[in-house]
């Protein structure tokens, strides 16, 4: 981290990630929905962050509502809209006087996935520094052929529904997120870009997969 630091890189803590991963999003509406453990659960991101020197968080819930991670969600009936929106507020009263970033993981190649428990970005604009939006993460170790119809038409549709649904205080809080393990991989047949598809891990433009990253430093 040091020499991220020379360079002005912002070393980031991510919590939570996808159904396989402890903290997915079934274990943050448990969580975030229990005032005490959510407060408890902050604190401890922020002990974690002070420790290690980090310089913010992302919180990447995938997906509020929705702890199946998919378009076909369970009937457990959750109401993540104000456990996502009391999260970032805590999060942020106890980062934000030290200095410490506060980011919200969303995708924009589902519009369903993205509004899964409604706007929860627009009551959230005063207490998040960056929404990041996840524009493409087809390739990698975990997908081997494409199970998501996506273009680049489609994403911009989709960026176009977004900025109509949320706040202008939001859009001013934007990065654009392209994960970096879609470059690692190539399709078996070239420009055969449909469902099913499959993938192989020939691509000269970044190095091998590991086992910890989709790429090696």
């Amino acid at each position: 981290m040091t020499f991220t630091r020379k360079i002005r890189i912002k070393n980031i803590l991510q919590v939570g990630g996808w159904k396989l991963n402890n903290m997915n999003a079934l274990s943050m509406s448990k969580v975030c929905s229990n005032e005490e453990k959510r407060l408890a659960f902050v604190r401890r991101i922020r002990d974690i962050m002070v420790q290690n020197q980090l310089d913010g968080v992302l919180i990447f819930w995938a997906f509020p509502n929705c702890p199946d991670n998919s378009a076909i969600c369970t009937n457990l009936k959750l109401d993540d809209r104000l456990n996502v929106v009391s999260l970032l507020r805590e999060l942020s009263q106890l980062l934000k006087p030290i200095g410490k970033l506060v980011l919200f993981y969303s995708s924009i190649n589902s519009v369903f996935l993205t509004f899964s428990a409604g706007d929860v970005y627009s009551p959230s604009a005063s207490f998040v520094d960056y929404y990041v939006l996840e524009t493409f993460k087809q390739a990698g170790h975990w997908s081997k052929t494409i199970d998501l119809s996506t273009n680049l038409k489609k994403m911009r549709d989709n960026f176009d529904l977004f900025r109509r649904k949320v706040d202008r205080a939001v859009l001013r809080k934007v990065l654009i997120f392209f994960d970096i393990g879609s470059l690692t991989f190539e399709l078996k047949i070239p420009n055969a870009h449909r469902i099913g598809s499959g993938f192989i891990q020939e691509s000269q433009i970044l190095p091998e997969y590991s086992p910890f990253t989709d790429v090696k430093f």
